[in-house]
């Protein structure tokens, strides 16, 4: 409703509360988004967790902290890249190929958004660099995915 105002009524004399309010509702957005992605990272559901801290960062609000939000969205990418690329290893029989192909996908994906977001934490928070470079090490060590021929060999 105080977005439809503002788009409608760009000249109220209430604009000025209207817009103070609308920036406090994307805030608490936000920060509940962090809350229910901090549940699901402390109970290691790392995908889930990555979703909420992304509709945080997304969600146009201020986070209360910004820099540890940023850390456990990139662990939590890392984590669901790791966890992706377990689940196409363990279904990777050619019966079960749309499963397998979906696991790659969303193995790459969640890799390509760690390393992106790493890249943002890197520019926004230069002076921990001890915290970066645990993240950077932790996503370095996932395993790309190689060819179907491959995993197949193993199994």
């Amino acid at each position: 409703d105080l977005e439809s105002f503002v788009e409608k009524f760009p000249n109220s004399s209430l604009m000025v509360e209207a817009r103070e309010q609308l920036s406090q509702a994307y805030t608490n957005m936000a920060n509940s988004h962090v809350v229910i992605g901090d549940h699901y990272y402390s109970r290691n559901v790392f995908p889930a967790a990555a979703e909420r801290y992304i509709s945080a960062f997304n969600a146009k609000g201020i986070l209360e902290n910004e820099e540890l939000t940023l850390k456990k969205l990139c662990l939590a990418l890392a984590r669901s890249g790791l966890y992706f690329g377990e689940m196409y290893r363990y279904s990777s029989k050619s019966e079960r190929q749309a499963i397998t192909d979906f696991y790659k996908t969303k193995h790459e994906s969640t890799l390509y958004e760690a390393k992106k977001y790493l890249a943002d934490y890197k520019a926004k928070f230069p002076q921990n660099s001890g915290a970066i470079s645990a993240i950077e090490a932790e996503v370095n060590l996932i395993p790309a995915i190689e060819g179907e021929g491959q995993d197949q060999g193993a199994n």
